[in-house]
């Protein structure tokens, strides 16, 4: 999933991008699926940049 945003500012967009990890953690994480074991590792980046 993608979508696209324009803000007036940085601080705008930094708010949106914590208000979307919040909901994330909130109400998807739940859904994502979990490593197995410590020796595995899974990296989710939200608003940074690639």
């Amino acid at each position: 999933m993608r979508a696209t945003s324009v803000f007036e500012d940085q601080t705008g967009a930094g708010e949106s991008v914590k208000e979307a990890a919040d909901f994330v953690r909130d109400n998807l994480a739940p859904l994502l699926p979990q490593p197995s074991s410590g020796h595995s590792r899974a990296a989710t980046q939200i608003g940074g940049r690639s």
